[in-house]
């Protein structure tokens, strides 16, 4: 969720944890994906943190896939709602 007061170093720093977290803990990965969908539905998001949250998942889809059970829902979601997460992931065939 947005963070008005978090300094854009600390967003990128969190960022880099989460995904750091998820590549030493696989099994985490569809947790997080799910978990990022969740905040970009959220109602209460304002522009800039949906802007934010899509850049988190692109961050998420350029260095772990999602499992084959959620890669077809995660692609709908994305083109669905989110058509510029959807391009790093687009192209892979599960």
């Amino acid at each position: 969720m947005y963070d008005a007061t978090m300094s854009e170093q600390r967003e990128v720093l969190l960022g880099n944890y989460i995904i750091q977290q998820v590549l030493s803990l696989p099994a985490l990965s569809d947790e997080l994906f799910v978990q990022i969908c969740v905040q970009m539905w959220a109602k209460h998001q304002s522009d800039v943190s949906r802007s934010k949250i899509s850049h988190l998942m692109s961050m998420c889809l350029s260095v772990l896939p999602p499992s084959a059970d959620l890669y077809k829902y995660l692609l709908k979601y994305a083109s669905d709602r989110h058509s510029m997460v959807s391009r790093p992931f687009a192209n892979t065939n599960y």
